[in-house]
């Protein structure tokens, strides 16, 4: 299985706060997440970590209603027993302890059977290891899902992404590259 292109069961896809600053990057997250046609889901505590908008002079609060308002993202909140896990993986010792926002969406996904969507490193290795059913998507494996579903051509595609790299500083981690290049970036 390649756990980084497989969703979670029914479709449902975990943000990290760092999948959701890409997608609001890109300058139409609106046309990513309702092309991805999974649901999509941000939990309390990264919503929290969410200080500014990626783009100036946006938003990133009203950004998110909207989002929410329209039902292409939808929050949640841990139950105790995921939040366990989330303290779990936060106060663990310092190569092991990850932030509260990659912490919610590991312990979130597991929970419910989800993919959570990471581009952090160490969040990923922790992940594979504590974790190994969990599938684990990048943001630009949301970016590749929205194109195929929605037919973009590789331009508009690469409009998209080349903003969330430029606007967000989206890391393209080593095993989304190749495609990242096939779009002329």
């Amino acid at each position: 299985m390649n756990r980084e292109r497989d969703k979670g069961r029914g479709g449902l896809f975990v943000l990290d706060s760092s999948a959701l600053i890409n997608l609001l990057g890109c300058g139409n997250p609106k046309l990513v997440l309702k092309a991805v046609e999974s649901k999509c889901i941000v939990e309390d505590h990264v919503v929290r970590e969410l200080t500014r908008h990626p783009i100036q002079g946006h938003d990133v609060h009203v950004a998110l209603s909207e989002l929410i308002d329209l039902g292409l993202l939808h929050r949640a909140r841990l139950d105790n027993v995921s939040y366990e896990v989330f303290l779990s993986l936060v106060a663990g010792p310092p190569p092991e302890a990850l932030g509260q926002g990659e912490s919610a969406t590991l312990a979130l996904a597991a929970a419910i059977g989800g993919a959570a969507v990471l581009d952090d490193g160490k969040a990923r290795r922790i992940a594979e290891k504590r974790f190994t059913q969990l599938s684990l998507p990048t943001s630009i494996s949301l970016f590749r899902f929205a194109a195929k579903n929605a037919d973009m051509s590789n331009e508009q595609v690469g409009i998209l992404v080349g903003l969330a790299i430029q606007n967000s500083r989206m890391r393209i981690l080593s095993d989304d590259r190749n495609w990242v290049n096939s779009l002329g970036l």
